[in-house]
């Protein structure tokens, strides 16, 4: 019997001894560094703008045609031009060189425009015509057909009547102006004398 007690305790004490072996909880890894994103840098613009206007500045270029003629300016500041490759004459906004209006004709345009107090744009083209267009729009009036290419620049007096070499001969056609339109420079060489001298 004592035996029997004896195991008893025995077996009881071992059953204290054995603790559960707990597993240590493991460290949690740290946590990346958050990733700043930096904004995108824009580039500048480094195109030139024209604020500095001294003298010899380019204030803009037009390419609508092939030039060749010297242009003529209207009252308000449109510019009137020939152009040689796709035969047109053009009117440009003399302050932003926009195109305002072509009107095309049947050959080159060489020649100076010459445009009237009426606001009639006189046109001498190499196809031998003489064409009156609305300075304003573009639209032609009339033409006249020389029949011999066209080379120098019309000449319009104050009687209305305008004058123009070609082919070793002088035409003069009637008009409806009473003279050069009032602006610095009207036609080739500026007034009917071609003086070349702009009003002051």
């Amino acid at each position: 019997m004592k035996q029997i007690l004896l195991i008893i305790a025995v077996v009881a004490l071992a059953g204290c001894g054995n603790k559960e072996e707990t597993t240590p909880q493991s460290q949690a890894e740290p946590s990346p560094t958050p990733v700043v994103s930096t904004p995108k840098q824009e580039t500048p613009n480094h195109e030139p703008l024209v604020t500095d206007k001294k003298p010899g500045t380019i204030l803009w270029e037009s390419e609508d045609g092939w030039w060749v003629s010297s242009p003529a300016i209207g009252p308000n500041g449109t510019v009137y031009v020939g152009s040689k490759g796709d035969w047109f004459v053009y009117a440009l906004n003399g302050k932003t060189g926009a195109k305002i209006w072509g009107f095309e004709t049947g050959s080159a345009v060489l020649s100076t425009p010459a445009l009237g107090a009426d606001g009639v744009l006189y046109v001498g083209a190499y196809d031998g015509k003489i064409y009156a267009l609305k300075a304003e729009t573009g639209a032609k009036i009339w033409e006249s057909e020389i029949g011999s290419e066209i080379i120098s620049s019309p000449a319009l007096g104050q009687d209305g009547i305008l004058y123009v070499g070609s082919n070793l001969s002088v035409y003069a056609i009637q008009t409806d102006s009473k003279g050069l339109a009032k602006s610095p420079w009207p036609m080739f060489g500026q007034n009917a004398q071609h003086t070349g001298r702009a009003p002051k």
